[in-house]
């Protein structure tokens, strides 16, 4: 009678350890749903972060794009003005590394 007392006992105690175990998994999940939480907003935010740059450096890019335009628009403007000659226009324009005027070579 006592054998069957001490594993009944002992079923029980197992029992118990295996339900503490379950309420302190659901209790750390609560944690863990809050720490992933903190990591997605953090990657969320590294990502708007990288489009930002990035859309950034495309306007950039195509802003100067147009920079090669503007030394031309300027030059025109002062040779139609009788500011300045060609010759120096072009030569600005050779300084600026725009332009090439070659030989054909």
């Amino acid at each position: 009678m006592n054998k069957g007392i001490g594993s009944s006992c002992s079923a029980h105690l197992n029992d118990l350890r295996a339900g503490f175990r379950v309420i302190r998994m659901f209790n750390l999940g609560q944690w863990a749903t809050q720490r992933m939480a903190e990591a997605n907003r953090q990657v969320m935010q590294n990502q708007l972060y990288r489009v930002r740059l990035e859309s950034c450096l495309a306007a950039t890019n195509s802003l100067s794009g147009f920079s090669f335009f503007i030394p031309i628009a300027v030059g025109a403007y002062w040779v139609l003005k009788g500011q300045t000659t060609m010759g120096t226009v072009v030569g600005v324009m050779q300084l600026y590394n725009g332009c090439r005027f070659s030989s054909g070579r």
